[in-house]
């Protein structure tokens, strides 16, 4: 699969042949630097289309400049021969010259030209997919770009535009080598950045088509498909053809990935005209093997191999190591299909070779499980265990549960801290428009102050109401901002206190026991409990409302795993008033699971005996009543046995959940806890009342 998208460093463009036509004849008329940045500015619109005489004008405008003064224009014209080069496909006179420049500017320390080197021949290495030069290269760079920022040597707009870039296209390096966070970590930062320089939208958007390629690579195609076509929307209507081409190849592999094979064609063939147009090879040759692997899914190996020899066809033109280690995969995986495995085996060996000098690991664990199955096939079992092996390691590795987890905390304080900037704009965007409009009537009452005072002041009046009842207004939506997202916060909490470390490991310390005791159905009964139970909790914490049916099924699976925990230290009794129905009737998700919590860890665990816990509910005046009583140590004992200073976390967080739903709603809501004794003063438990707003299914 390939994603992803280039962001190289922006240059002037003076390709039309107007503009070079008058700067030929300001030729004569200019000496020293002058000339010299003549010389490269006329090459600067040339060295894509005109390679050629890009270099030749550069080789001009050096010969006016002495290697032994600083001059930014000798830099200018290093980098616009290095760009020649590139293009004719001479890397290595491409390669010389970039580091003939970075020691230039080294030699005068100049650290923006240094850093401007560094990048752009992490970028050449970039380019060619040898990423770990082109990683110490980028690395450099950003290092020296952000000095020179963060000093106040340069603070322009071009300067943070070209930081952003240095970050996007380190955050592609790792998201290839299949190091999604730090790759994430980039974006973000590269974002930043950009907005710092309040970039143009379809500059921003050329790193949302990184982050949806990143969601691509994390199998999360509905929102990469969600972010390739907003992008692909702009680019359209600005006809930027270079970055419709990314995007429609890109789609394609998304397509085909929901299971829309149809569409995934129709975006590869957009994709492979645009490649046509534009001379792209390399992108060719991504989109043939692309399309190519549609086609072996759908078992069609004919129109498969088809496109595949289309692909090798142009093997000699692709610069790219990626490129080439993923052409030469899927050459492997076509012939492992139709059982020429010694074929296979050739192909998946020199991409192997190919993909192992770069560290592509998001390749590499590919390459190594087709291995495996070449080997299998051909009776070595022995190579096929050793690459079975080496696979599922590197798998792994990339795929861990903790590495997934703390991306998906990175991707959802992203997409909040998103959401909350458009929110924020667009309430200052209404702001300045009612502002401008107040402004424009005060104008327009000026002019006519001698005619119509009286209107005037009735006028002035009635703007400035109007302008009290915006202001009104915008205090109201602010308000309710924050508590929206005070609300997210402590949500947020709540479920981080619910799902605690304690419990998950005595949870699994339980299946332990059940599976060295080989007791399976136990341990499968646990396992399957515990499963659903961290399902319902991360799901319903998402939702403002859920099913009561569903809150109370969650509480359930929740009360028999601490029971069978506790090894029946307790039991409990749900009493549920007959007329409720629980399958049409929404709460705020888990208002009650505190209180049990608290019940079990502070009242019957720690009774002699066993414990009853008792969960009640009943309607009261269009609100739910629920109850939940048990006969444990009771507070005020369990208090003395905690430590000094210690607070419920659990508690505190309901309370002031129960404060923002109380504000939001604009409805009754409470809970009240109650310490009940016998006759001699001694406790035998806690009860605690609720009193829950709730909504009704009408359907």
């Amino acid at each position: 699969m390939m994603l992803g998208i280039w962001i190289v460093a922006g240059r002037t463009a003076f390709s039309q042949s107007e503009i070079n036509d008058s700067l030929v004849t300001l030729l004569s008329s200019r000496s020293g630097s002058e000339k010299a940045l003549l010389f490269n500015q006329l090459a600067d619109g040339l060295t894509k289309t005109n390679p050629r005489q890009a270099i030749l004008w550069s080789d001009s405008g050096l010969s006016l400049l002495s290697q032994f003064e600083w001059s930014k224009e000798r830099i200018h014209a290093y980098s616009n021969k290095a760009y020649g080069y590139f293009y004719l496909k001479n890397y290595d006179s491409s390669l010389i010259m970039m580091k003939e420049g970075l020691n230039y500017a080294k030699q005068f320390k100049q650290r923006k030209s240094e850093a401007t080197m560094q990048g752009q021949i992490g970028m050449f290495f970039l380019q060619k997919g040898e990423f770990d030069s082109s990683l110490v290269y980028n690395v450099k760079s950003i290092a020296l770009l952000k000095n020179v920022f963060e000093s106040a040597e340069d603070t322009s707009h071009l300067h943070l535009m070209n930081i952003s870039k240095a970050l996007g296209n380190t955050g592609q390096i790792f998201i290839r080598k299949g190091d999604y966070e730090q790759g994430f970590h980039y974006f973000v930062d590269a974002l930043k950045y950009r907005e710092l320089a309040k970039a143009p939208p379809e500059s921003m958007a050329k790193l949302t088509t990184n982050m949806a390629g990143l969601y691509a690579y994390l199998k999360d195609y509905e929102n990469s498909q969600k972010y390739y076509l907003q992008t692909l929307l702009l680019y359209e209507k600005i006809n930027d053809r270079a970055m419709m081409e990314i995007i429609y190849g890109n789609l394609g592999v998304v397509e085909k990935n929901l299971g829309n094979n149809d569409k995934a064609i129709q975006y590869y063939t957009l994709a492979l005209k645009l490649d046509e147009e534009l001379g792209n090879e390399e992108q060719k040759v991504n989109n043939l093997c692309n399309l190519a692997k549609l086609y072996l899914d759908e078992g069609d190996l004919d129109r498969a191999t088809l496109s595949y020899h289309q692909a090798l066809a142009l093997e000699k033109l692709i610069s790219s190591k990626f490129t080439l280690a993923e052409l030469h995969l899927n050459m492997g995986l076509i012939y492992l299909k139709s059982n020429q495995n010694q074929l296979a085996g050739k192909h998946l060996l020199k991409s192997l070779g190919v993909a192992e000098t770069e560290g592509m690991n998001t390749l590499i664990y590919k390459i190594e499980e087709a291995l495996s199955q070449v080997y299998n096939n051909t009776g070595n079992y022995k190579q096929a265990y050793f690459y079975h092996v080496k696979y599922h390691n590197l798998y792994d590795s990339i795929n861990n549960e903790n590495s997934r987890n703390r991306l998906s905390e990175l991707q959802t304080r992203y997409e909040t801290k998103k959401k909350e900037k458009e929110i924020l704009s667009l309430t200052a965007e209404k702001t300045e428009q009612k502002l401008a409009i107040i402004e424009q009537k005060s104008n327009l009452t000026r002019q006519r102050i001698i005619i119509f005072t009286i209107l005037l002041v009735l006028f002035l009046s009635a703007g400035l109401a109007y302008f009290l009842f915006i202001r009104y207004r915008l205090k109201q939506k602010n308000k309710h901002i924050e508590l929206e997202n005070q609300n997210l916060q402590i949500e947020s909490r709540l479920l981080r206190s619910q799902i605690n470390p304690h419990f998950i490991f005595n949870a699994l310390n339980s299946i332990q026991h059940f599976v060295l005791n080989n007791e399976k159905t136990q341990a499968s009964t646990y396992l399957i409990k515990f499963a659903n139970l961290m399902r319902n909790v991360l799901s319903m914490s998402r939702k403002e409302m859920v099913l009561l049916e569903d809150d109370l099924e969650t509480l359930k699976i929740n009360l028999e795993l601490e029971k069978l925990r506790l090894k029946d230290k307790f039991d409990f009794v749900f009493s549920i008033d007959q007329s409720i129905e629980l399958d049409a009737i929404y709460i705020p998700p888990m208002l009650m699971q505190p209180h049990i919590e608290n019940a079990i860890k502070h009242g019957v665990e720690k009774k002699e005996g066993t414990g009853t816990i008792r969960i009640e509910i009943s309607l009261l005046d269009h609100h739910l009543k629920c109850v939940i009583q048990d006969d444990g140590i009771g507070r005020e004992k369990s208090a003395v046995n905690q430590k000094k200073g210690h607070v419920s976390v659990a508690g505190k967080l309901t309370r002031e959940r129960f404060e923002i739903l109380k504000k939001k709603r604009g409805t009754h809501i409470s809970q009240v806890i109650i310490d009940q004794k016998d006759s001699h003063g001694n406790s035998i438990g806690t009860r605690v009342e609720l009193i829950i707003p709730f909504e009704k299914d009408q359907a």
